[in-house]
């Protein structure tokens, strides 16, 4: 080899390393921003299960809280059902006293 074709070598060489230097600076940056957007993504998903088990539990407790009125609403329906039994047997007592 020539003095002229070893340096034409070498120079390509030297272009190489750079090539692939710029490749593993291009890899190293994409694979952070991947890692970054994969940490990102993974923070939003646990927020989402937090608010999802929040809700969740807002419904059951306003489940309960229907399910205790519709039961206040059969007792007041009962003692109103009373109410009106008892009102009825008066208003007959009194209308045979007279």
């Amino acid at each position: 080899m020539n003095y002229g074709e070893e340096l034409a070598f070498n120079e390509m060489l030297k272009s190489l390393r750079i090539m692939v230097n710029d490749i593993e600076n291009n890899f190293k940056q994409t694979s952070e921003k991947i890692t970054g957007a994969s940490d990102e993504a993974s923070n939003k998903a646990d927020s989402i299960s937090i608010t999802v088990e929040e809700i969740a539990a807002v419904a059951d407790h306003s489940a309960q809280a229907i399910q205790k009125t519709a039961a206040s609403m059969e007792d007041i329906a009962q003692i109103e059902s009373k109410v009106q039994s008892k009102t009825n047997a008066s208003e007959a007592s009194a209308e045979e006293k007279h």
